[in-house]
């Protein structure tokens, strides 16, 4: 026990005031990962993987929004899952102001109009 408190994995970090420094406490004190520099987050490959992804996302969302945009309910739905980040049905329910079981029957012919997309690019992609 004594070895494992010894140890650098038995240390632990200790918060100082903003007047205090560590030589000043005569403690150790090992830095946070926040104070940490991730050298990768400004990396040309960071930022290609970050611009791949974010265009990826908006395909995705242009290939949902057109097969639900001839339903209004649908369209409804989307915009407001996209606005507030949330699916669940009693959250979209107070939002558009219908009750859970008219949530949960859009999001079924949401997700039929959806598998019909994944199942056609799918035929398109075997042939």
């Amino acid at each position: 026990m004594d070895a494992w408190i010894k140890s650098a994995s038995g240390q632990h970090e200790i918060a100082f005031a903003d007047d205090e420094t560590p030589e000043s406490n005569g403690d150790m004190v090992t830095p946070r990962l926040d104070d940490v520099p991730d050298d990768k987050e400004g990396s040309p490959e960071a930022i290609l993987i970050v611009k791949q992804a974010s265009q990826k996302q908006e395909e995705v969302l242009s290939r949902v929004y057109q097969a639900i945009v001839d339903d209004p309910e649908l369209v409804e739905l989307f915009d407001v899952i996209i606005k507030i980040g949330d699916s669940r049905p009693r959250i979209l329910a107070d939002t558009i102001k219908t009750d859970t079981s008219d949530i949960n029957n859009r999001k079924k012919r949401w997700i039929r109009r959806i598998s019909e997309i994944n199942s056609n690019l799918k035929g398109q992609s075997d042939e």
